[in-house]
C-alpha cells in the first residue's frame, strides 16, 4: 500500500504555525470556569477554561477530526480517613494534531499533559484525570494557556509600581507616585 499525499486541506507544519494565534487566543468569560476550594475541598480556588470550550477551540481552529488523544491510565484504589473508598487516577496524556489517510491518523504534531483526579466513582475519577490532561496538553499548543500563566483574572496581574509594587516586594501602605504613603484619597 502507499501512504495517501496530503491535500490541499491537510493540516502541516506551516498551518500548525499560523494557527498558534488564534489557537492561543483569550477565551470570553463564559469559558472560564472558577472553583472555591472549600466546594472541592482541595484546600485551594482554581480558576481555569472549561473542557468543552477547549475542545471546541480545536475543532474549530483546525477542522473536526484533527487531533485525537492516547492516554496511559493509572488507577490506585484508596480507603479516605472517612473509611469510604476511593479512586486515585493519573494519566499521561498524548495529544496529536494530524490528518486521517487510508492508513490511519498521521499525526504532524503532538504534546503531553499529565492529570490526575481523586473521586469516590471511579469512573469520576477517570474522567476529571483525563480532563485535566488534556487542559494542560491542549495548554502546550496555546489554547487555554491563560489559566496556566495566571492571565485570566486581573487579580493575577502584577501591581504596578504607583500602587506600590516596588522590587517584586508589595509594600503597606502603597506609596503614591511621589514616595509619601498613600491616603484613602489616592485609591
Amino acid at each position: 500500500m502507499t501512504k495517501q499525499q496530503p491535500t490541499d486541506e491537510s493540516l502541516s507544519r506551516a498551518h500548525l504555525a499560523k494557527a498558534y494565534k488564534l489557537l492561543s487566543a483569550p477565551f470570553e468569560d463564559d469559558a472560564v470556569e472558577r472553583t472555591k476550594g472549600a466546594q472541592t475541598r482541595k484546600g485551594y480556588d482554581t480558576t481555569g477554561i472549561k473542557y468543552q470550550f477547549i475542545v471546541d477551540r480545536l475543532n474549530k481552529v483546525l477542522g473536526p477530526g484533527c487531533f485525537r488523544t492516547t492516554q496511559e491510565m493509572t488507577v490506585t484504589e484508596m480507603t479516605r480517613q472517612s473509611g469510604r473508598a476511593a479512586f486515585s487516577v493519573d494519566v499521561e496524556i498524548t495529544l496529536q494534531i494530524g490528518n486521517w489517510g487510508m492508513q490511519g491518523f498521521h499525526p504532524i504534531a503532538e504534546v503531553f499533559g499529565i492529570g490526575g483526579h481523586t473521586s469516590n466513582s471511579l469512573a469520576d475519577a477517570k474522567k476529571g484525570a483525563y480532563t485535566n490532561g488534556f487542559k494542560k496538553a491542549a495548554a502546550m499548543l496555546g489554547v487555554g494557556r491563560q489559566a496556566y500563566a495566571g492571565t485570566i483574572d486581573d487579580d493575577n496581574q502584577p501591581v504596578p509600581e504607583e500602587f506600590g509594587y516596588v522590587g517584586g516586594r508589595d509594600t503597606y501602605p502603597p506609596k503614591k507616585p511621589n514616595g509619601n504613603t498613600a491616603t484613602k484619597d489616592f485609591f
